[in-house]
């Protein structure tokens, strides 16, 4: 039997490391970047912060780099990977939340931080916040959208030789559906695996096959993705 093969949307600076974790897990991949990070310059505003939050994996190199005072502050992450990426660039991790932004500030304000600074991209989404907690906001990077699918995407999707995208942000699932659409791809011939259920629903409805990370990680896409393909195998 042939290796299903997955279609990876994610940035360039993260395409590689899906795809060859990809390929470990048993599938074929194609790289196929739907945006470009573009890192902004920025200031950290005035005032102490008790801690700092990052969302993204991207943002703690940054950071880092344009602001090395922050590594003296307790830092909170969402996500493993964005966990890991604090630790390589010097931050003191306090806490890592599996779910989403809402989640981390929840831990974040029961730990007793009052103001928190959020390091991320331009259009990063917004979480719930506790009564007690400020957050202030500062992008540091910006993601560009491609105007279009990169060819080799587009072939592989109209050849029906990609058993499943991967999408793993809202926004990219959006731009996703909006260029497969534009290539007069029909989404009902398509089956998708998404981060979330946040990402799913913003990639829409109508599409062939939808498996929902159980968590959100490389990890829980795969293992999606994993059991969507054993699915198809039994018919179901």
């Amino acid at each position: 039997m042939s290796r299903p093969v997955l279609l990876v949307t994610r940035p360039a600076e993260e395409a590689g490391r899906t795809a060859a974790a990809a390929v470990a897990a048993g599938f074929d991949a194609v790289e196929a970047p739907l945006l470009t990070i573009e890192p902004l310059d920025f200031a950290v505003p005035p005032g102490a912060f008790d801690a700092v939050l990052f969302t993204s994996a991207r943002a703690p190199a940054l950071v880092a780099a344009g602001a090395p005072d922050l590594l003296a502050l307790p830092a909170y992450a969402v996500g493993s990977r964005t966990a890991e990426a604090l630790a390589d660039a010097g931050f003191r991790l306090a806490r890592t939340g599996e779910a989403d932004g809402s989640a981390i500030l929840a831990l974040a304000a029961a730990a007793g931080v009052r103001r928190i600074l959020q390091l991320a991209g331009t259009d990063t989404a917004p979480g719930d916040v506790p009564p007690g907690l400020r957050v202030v906001r500062v992008p540091v990077y910006a993601a560009r959208r491609a105007p279009a699918l990169p060819p080799v995407a587009l072939s592989a999707l109209r050849a029906g030789t990609v058993f499943a995208t991967l999408l793993f942000s809202a926004r990219t699932a959006r731009h996703f559906r909006r260029l497969a659409e534009q290539a007069g791809l029909d989404p009902g011939t398509q089956r998708i695996v998404a981060l979330s259920p946040a990402v799913a629903h913003g990639a829409g409805q109508g599409w062939a096959a939808v498996a929902v990370a159980g968590a959100p990680d490389l990890e829980g896409a795969l293992a999606a993705a994993r059991g969507l393909w054993q699915g198809q195998g039994d018919g179901r």
